[in-house]
């Protein structure tokens, strides 16, 4: 083979190498997570009473719903601020935020006091047939929104004492049979502490097809216990889908259908629910996705894990929903939960630390401007959402947009807050909640992540209280990968770029990065010993340390959490491999494509050593095929598709390195003939490529890149 020739390849995958390595990160900018959606289980039905249906939005502005809860704790009123006021403020904010992010449309509304403030929708619901966003007519998917509503159905069979907050649940479903690491319960599940890890291959289903049962969904699903119960928030969607199927077997009915008959209708939103309808798809919001240079309009998809993110609405219907978690669990005279029921459900449950913001039932807190919250965000590929209330304020904000601008919502919460509930130093944390033990079902509530009575300081015994000595502010700057996206699977590879950037700014701040600026970084300020302060949110920020005064962790919210990142976790490292390994592989065919066949040759065993370079040709070759094919699936793929399952191709791809390993085994084997007359930079090569196989070896074994999952 002539030289020019493997000169001219060389060069062309060594540009091509370049240039995936250096735009790997626009894949990443779409890698945000996707919460799922989407099944129906079937399961004989049982009759349940129905409950009149409330009065429409309208009606509800009008006092139906403004008394005070005959029980709980007491209830401030809302925002100090009349409806025109905050539409004002609203309609300044959106129209800026619209014309700077270039979105396609959104909507939002805000309820406070028992009334509708406000439900106004912007932009355009398809931008194509310029078809307005609509309040009452648009439906939007509201992704992981949808875990409030299965919180709300299994707390409302708690109160009837068909289901039990602290019970292990192992023997009732057989998927968790390999869950040996402790006991799976219904409070775990619900503040995501149950040790069960993300995995989101096989969530979703292209286009719009038929719901899917739980319990068969459940059985292909690979449910893992990675850390014990009551360690960690570690966020899962498969926890919230269990939480659908215990729903279903203490109901007796399908999921989708208890959550229609006990929440939905009673609370009259009529436009919202799980299956599709010919209705609802001609109303549905158009989803976007970014291109760059604009958005471009994504086909919807049938989400299998209804329980964790298939619920559909309009905004109308989420502000019933709103009026009922921030009054006294009924909407317009019809009673869905007891006001203690309530009470209990929006209160911690888990906090690994006392001012780290833990979670209650469903809920993440959010505590900012030294006002207690709760919220859930969710975002599926062309939508993003977030829904906040605020019980104490009898306040309660939603907002969605059309495209997958996650920080729209932040923003939006962030600003609202900063113009009605300005910050006051003097006493931020007056209305904490003094989180006192109360009895629902029949079942003690304890301050626990697990519901076995450890008190939520002692989340880890290897950690100290964040009180403890003040350490240096260097040692906690440095890398924090985000855990939820490190899983036991193939799926590791999605957060690569997954890591919280911490430096130090001056002696009492630091400054904390998001992954490739998907969030406005923020600047904290010390409180005490690693306990900082958002400076302009005032939110706090956790460090825990360790028995040696290592930082191990920093919770930023109760699901926004980095793990310390050691040398070979960080994605830097990896990259740098990644690089190493090309070059090696470039080296390798140019200089097979240089060696001469003479130059090998040993009395009567020419044809072994000319078996030896092209078995070293073909490893390296291989070795840049997969380099080049992974990087071409992180880039030109769009990260949602893998929710869909591993495609035929992709496990094809990662059959690769096998197939190197054994052409580099076949020239170590066929090579060593010829050993004694080789030169010594040839053999320092095949040393090389020794070396070279065992890190790449080490790499696969990392990230989990075997061709069986």
């Amino acid at each position: 083979m002539k030289r020019w020739w493997w000169v001219a390849v060389s060069a062309v995958i060594g540009v091509g190498q370049l240039g995936c390595l250096i735009g790997t990160d626009w894949w990443c900018r779409g890698a945000r997570d996707a919460a799922l959606s989407g099944a129906n289980a079937q399961t004989k039905p049982v009759e349940m009473r129905q409950a009149p249906e409330v009065a429409n939005v309208g009606n509800l502005g009008k006092g139906e719903n403004r008394k005070q809860p005959e029980s709980g704790p007491a209830k401030r009123a809302g925002p100090p601020a009349e409806a025109a006021e905050i539409k004002e403020f609203v309609d300044s904010f959106m129209a800026e935020a619209m014309s700077r992010l270039n979105l396609p449309g959104a909507a939002v509304t805000v309820v406070a006091n028992g009334e509708v403030l406000l439900a106004e929708g912007y932009g355009w619901s398809n931008v194509h047939r310029r078809v307005p966003v609509s309040v009452g007519e648009t439906v939007w998917p509201v992704a992981s929104v949808t875990k409030l509503f299965t919180a709300t159905a299994a707390m409302r069979l708690v109160e009837e004492g068909r289901l039990e907050l602290d019970r292990d649940y192992r023997e009732e479903v057989p998927e968790l049979a390999n869950c040996s690491r402790g006991p799976v319960t219904l409070r775990a599940l619900l503040t995501h502490t149950s040790g069960l890890e993300e995995d989101s291959f096989g969530m979703v289903r292209p286009g719009i097809t038929s719901l899917e049962p739980l319990a068969e969904y459940l059985r292909h699903c690979r449910l893992r216990q990675r850390r014990c119960p009551g360690e960690r928030i570690s966020y899962c969607n498969h926890g919230l889908v269990l939480v659908g199927r215990l729903i279903e077997l203490a109901s007796g009915m399908r999921y989708e259908d208890y959550v229609q008959q006990a929440i939905l209708e009673p609370l009259g939103m009529r436009r919202s629910g799980f299956a599709w309808d010919e209705a609802r798809l001609a109303d549905l919001a158009t989803g976007y996705v970014s291109t760059g240079r604009g958005w471009r309009a994504v086909s919807p998809d049938t989400m299998l894990a209804t329980p964790s993110g298939g619920l559909h609405a309009t905004v109308e219907d989420m502000a019933k929903f709103l009026l009922l978690h921030t009054g006294d669990g009924s909407v317009g005279g019809r009673r869905i939960l007891r006001a203690e029921t309530l009470a209990l459900m929006q209160r911690p449950h888990f906090r690994l630390a006392s001012e780290a913001a833990g979670m209650a039932l469903g809920f993440w807190e959010r505590r900012q401007n030294g006002l207690e919250g709760l919220e859930h965000g969710g975002a599926v590929r062309g939508y993003a959402c977030l829904l906040a209330v605020w019980p104490s304020q009898r306040l309660g904000i939603f907002i969605i947009t059309n495209c997958q601008e996650v920080a729209l919502g932040e923003s939006f919460i962030a600003s609202f807050l900063d113009r009605f509930y300005p910050w006051k130093a003097a006493n931020p944390h007056a209305d904490r909640d003094e989180a006192k033990g109360s009895e629902v079902g029949g079942q003690p509530d304890r301050m626990s992540g697990t519901g076995n009575g450890q008190a939520d300081s002692s989340a880890s015994e290897s950690v100290k209280s964040p009180l403890s000595d003040a350490v240096s502010l260097d040692r906690l700057a440095g890398v924090y990968y985000l855990e939820r996206y490190r899983p036991e699977s193939l799926e590791k590879l999605r957060g690569l770029f997954a890591e919280l950037q911490v430096r130090v700014c001056n002696e009492q701040e630091l400054e904390i990065d998001f992954p490739l600026q998907t969030l406005p970084a923020w600047r904290v300020r010390r409180e005490s010993a690693t306990v900082f302060r958002e400076v302009h949110g005032h939110r706090p920020v956790v460090f825990l340390i360790d028995e040696k005064g290592r930082a191990v962790h920093v919770a930023l919210n109760a699901i926004l959490c980095g793990e310390r990142a050691a040398w070979y976790d960080r994605s830097s490292t990896h990259l740098a491999v990644a690089g190493a390994l090309v070059l090696w592989w470039l080296v390798g065919l140019l200089r097979g494509g240089y060696w001469r066949t003479e130059s090998f040759s040993t009395t009567g065993a020419a044809s072994v050593p000319t078996g030896w370079r092209y078995h070293r040709v073909a490893y390296c070759g291989l070795g840049l095929a997969w380099m080049l094919g992974l990087c071409g699936v992180l880039i030109g793929v769009d990260s949602w598709r893998f929710t869909y399952g591993i495609a035929w191709w992709l496990r094809g791809l990662l059959v690769l390195p096998l197939l190197a390993m054994t052409a580099l085994v076949l020239s170590a084997v066929r090579g060593q003939r010829c050993l004694p007359s080789t030169r010594r930079s040839q053999f320092w090569f095949a040393v090389g490529d020794g070396l070279s196989a065992a890190v790449w070896l080490a790499e696969i074994a990392y990230w989990h890149l075997w061709p069986w999952g």
